[in-house]
């Protein structure tokens, strides 16, 4: 999208600045590892790779890389949001994905477990646990 045309969507959105219109990104690219002509090899002949570094501006960024056979996910999070915990989300999601479809293909997406267990025990045990002494002499109300 040209610049013009961004600002132009922000300025209408109504959404006030600097807060940015979009908060996630799911990025989904095609890496499938291909058989590169040996023309293609030799012109990196002597260069020599020290890595790469990917950034945004977005709050919340999921980077999906399919190789082909497998994919990768890279998570990408301001602090407030904790990216681990988010690739541990896709991580579980996916992994309900992939056994629904292998094994209950008819289930319901909504009944697929999406939380990790350690989530799901804190939501429903330790957030619960609203245990406290009352004394047994006097109704609830007073």
């Amino acid at each position: 999208m040209s610049m013009l045309r961004w600002c132009s969507a922000q300025r209408c959105s109504g959404v006030a600045a600097p807060t940015p219109l979009f908060s996630a990104l799911l990025n989904y690219r095609h890496d499938a590892v291909s058989d590169v002509s040996a023309e293609a090899a030799s012109a990196w002949g002597g260069i020599e790779s020290f890595g790469t570094e990917d950034h945004t501006n977005y709050p919340l960024t999921l980077n999906v890389d399919d190789l082909g056979d497998a994919f990768t996910l890279t998570v990408q999070a301001v602090q407030q949001i904790n990216a681990q915990r988010i690739g541990e989300y896709m991580q579980v999601a996916l992994r309900s994905l992939v056994q629904a479809l292998e094994h209950t293909p008819q289930a319901a997406l909504n009944s697929l477990p999406i939380l990790p267990d350690d989530e799901r025990e804190l939501l429903l045990a330790g957030f619960n646990d609203t245990a406290h002494p009352y004394p047994r002499d006097v109704l609830i109300h007073q």
